[in-house]
């Protein structure tokens, strides 16, 4: 047993580790994901060669231990869910080998003493997964450059600012990163260096925003635009009609707009790849986007609690025969 590389313990009732697990001198993954477990107990630190620790959704635990920069060969740590974690350690601020480090939780305006803050994350420079959110009033001062300038290997970011009424601006050295893939931002102004992300394929955009959305359709490989949540937002830029805007993008999705009246009228050529659109609950849409019928890529369109849509999609509507034609599968409610 003292050679087992791979332990995974998930989803068990176990609420401590047994002290054997010292012994386990050569162990490289294990899995607490989902357990009662409620701390990491000091001799945590002989397991030196794990690669990779996963307590995600453990609910009860409180504390990582003191010494995880002692695990320099880590490349994933996972901490997502973890509802009670009190603090995280800035020891992981010298684990310069990780890959993925999710979910980290920034709680704002507390002093703990060493406890991660977001600056001390400067010096992960190979990390490929990052998901951090925060607990609090977040500015832009918090977020200074010279934080995410060196991750150019970054292939997914999460950035989740869970205060709806401070819309963050963020630093102009996370364009740097790119080689991103997924993007997901949380009540952040659309940044104006987004369209060149050039291997960005997935952007989930949640809440209000500043910029409406300028520059989106430029993004040359998105795949798919998941925009949600947004209150002040009235009309897209009419740019996201035109020509060869977003000329990859396959899906489409826009859900929770609440003052949302009109969709820019689609040219010829307009989103050409488009094969899934979904409009759900922008009760104020005044109608379908003209020119949809141009869309000669389109396969399944559903449009949910958006009352002057409904119209245009009943058999009397300009629509139906043209969708009924092509096989569209339309879902209206």
């Amino acid at each position: 047993m003292k050679h087992l590389s791979v332990l995974d313990l998930s989803q068990t009732s176990i609420k401590s580790l047994p002290k054997s697990i010292a012994k386990l001198t050569h162990l490289k993954l294990l899995n607490l994901s989902r357990t009662d477990i409620e701390k990491l107990p000091r001799w945590f630190s002989c397991l030196s060669n794990l690669r990779s620790l996963d307590v995600s959704c453990c609910e009860k635990l409180k504390n990582l231990h003191s010494d995880m920069s002692k695990h320099q060969y880590l490349l994933q740590l996972n901490v997502a869910g973890c509802k009670n974690l009190a603090w995280i350690p800035v020891g992981i601020s010298k684990l310069v080998s990780l890959r993925l480090l999710g979910q980290v939780v920034f709680k704002l305006r507390e002093n703990a003493p060493n406890a991660l803050q977001l600056r001390d994350l400067k010096d992960l420079t190979r990390l490929q997964h990052l998901s951090i959110a925060f607990n609090g009033r977040l500015n832009s001062q918090d977020i200074k450059e010279g934080i995410f300038g060196g991750m150019e290997d970054m292939r997914k970011l999460l950035f989740e600012n869970s205060d709806e009424n401070s819309i963050v601006q963020l630093p102009d050295d996370m364009a740097g990163m790119r080689r991103l893939e997924i993007l997901h931002l949380h009540n952040c102004v659309v940044p104006s260096w987004i369209s060149q992300l050039h291997n960005l394929m997935l952007l989930l955009l949640k809440g209000d925003d500043s910029h409406n959305y300028q520059g989106l359709q430029l993004i040359p490989n998105l795949r798919r635009l998941i925009l949600v949540q947004n209150k002040q937002c009235k009309d897209f830029p009419s740019d996201f009609g035109n020509p060869m805007s977003f000329p990859k993008l396959e899906a489409l999705i826009i859900e929770d707009f609440w003052r949302l009246q009109r969709f820019p009228s689609l040219e010829d050529n307009a989103m050409p790849m488009l094969q899934h659109l979904r409009l759900a609950n922008c009760m104020r849409l005044e109608g379908i986007p003209q020119g949809l019928d141009r869309l000669n890529s389109l396969k399944e369109l559903q449009v949910i609690g958006c009352e002057g849509c409904h119209h245009d999609l009943q058999e009397n509507g300009h629509y139906w025969p043209i969708f009924k034609r092509r096989n569209v599968q339309v879902k209206c409610g």
